[in-house]
């Protein structure tokens, strides 16, 4: 190869790369750089490549935050009942630092006036550091430009990004609401729901209560430093319905007592704060008892998703500060009755040959 030839190759590389780039700046599907053209829709469908930048570029009042379980609301239906603009702040099996992290990020780039926080019994046990530094999207979150390039000089971003944020928005009928929604793609049925879930052969002895581990404090007391924070912001947390075969299995695994000490805790130490709102769905016989609505031990339909956010409208399920202990350990014994009546009964109508005390 001659010198010339080289030097064209270099220069038709360079603004190869330099087209990339200005593409991918243009379009941001991702919207690391700024929020949607004006001429298209916010499509969010890559959850974990997404919500940061959303969080950082989007205009938002309000933040819905959860795992996987809350990803199937719709913002549309918040914004309505709330008077609100929201985006989602989402992390599948995610941890409650993890939410807490976004959480904290959105307070860096807007005022919130509404939290409305899903809560996973499963992530205030996990520990209380973030995940994202093992992402190989960490390059997203990071907040340096250094490894950008990694998100510039993508092929999928241009081959298949762009081109899908350009059909959404001009072609196909997409609703910016359903962001990260799943549920289109999977089966609600009592049929697929029981091949998810086989009832433990024997019951493990009861935990009891006190041998809960001491990281769930820890999680209730670095969400209760974030709201006394923010006292202009008006968190409204809530526990969706888990079916009855996730709480069978805790009792068959001898956790009930623990899980149920860890909504203790959390309800005892957050209700009382002026700007918290806490709302009760784990005793929700007709939901919980239904298993036409779930397509696994946790994850329910959209009907359900929109039934709690009318709830949550009109304060069912509100756990009243006023006599909160006793109101507490109501609704607690009421899970528990439903549970063990399941586990020791009931069972036997979905599972015949199950095992009970």
């Amino acid at each position: 190869m001659n010198r010339k030839f080289i030097k064209h190759l270099i220069l038709i590389s360079i603004s190869c790369l330099l087209l990339a780039s200005l593409l991918v700046i243009l379009f941001d599907p991702f919207y690391m750089y700024h929020k949607p053209l004006p001429f298209l829709k916010a499509v969010l469908e890559e959850r974990d490549y997404e919500v940061m930048g959303t969080l950082r570029n989007f205009e938002y009042d309000s933040v819905i935050l959860g795992t996987s379980v809350a990803e199937n609301y719709n913002n549309h239906w918040f914004d309505e009942a709330f008077q609100v603009t929201s985006v989602k702040a989402m992390r599948a099996s995610g941890r409650n630092s993890d939410l807490l992290f976004y959480l904290e990020e959105a307070y860096r780039h807007q005022e919130i006036s509404h939290v409305f926080y899903s809560i996973d019994l499963f992530s205030i046990f996990q520990p209380t550091t973030h995940t994202f530094e093992e992402e190989d999207y960490y390059y997203l979150i990071n907040n340096t430009p250094f490894d950008d390039f990694k998100y510039l000089w993508n092929k999928d971003i241009l081959l298949k990004k762009i081109p899908l944020q350009l059909a959404y928005s001009f072609f196909l009928d997409y609703d910016e609401g359903e962001s990260y929604n799943w549920y289109q793609e999977k089966t609600f049925s009592r049929e697929a729901m029981m091949t998810h879930y086989f009832p433990l052969s024997s019951f493990a002895p009861m935990q009891e209560a006190s041998e809960i581990d001491p990281v769930v404090m820890e999680n209730i007391l670095a969400l209760k430093d974030m709201i006394l924070e923010h006292p202009e912001t008006e968190f409204q947390l809530f526990f969706p319905p888990s079916s009855i075969l996730w709480w069978d299995n805790e009792y068959r695994s001898g956790t009930l007592e623990i899980k149920l000490e860890a909504i203790r805790l959390f309800v005892t130490e957050l209700a009382p704060l002026n700007n918290v709102s806490i709302y009760y769905y784990q005793n929700e016989d007709s939901l919980m008892k239904n298993l036409d609505l779930y397509m696994d031990s946790v994850h329910f339909n959209q009907t359900v998703n929109k039934t709690l956010v009318e709830k949550i409208k009109e304060k069912q399920g509100l756990i009243k500060k006023e006599l909160l202990d006793e109101t507490l350990t109501d609704l607690l014994n009421s899970t528990r009755e439903m549970v063990t009546n399941y586990a020791t009964k009931e069972i036997l109508q979905d599972y015949p040959t199950a095992v009970t005390p």
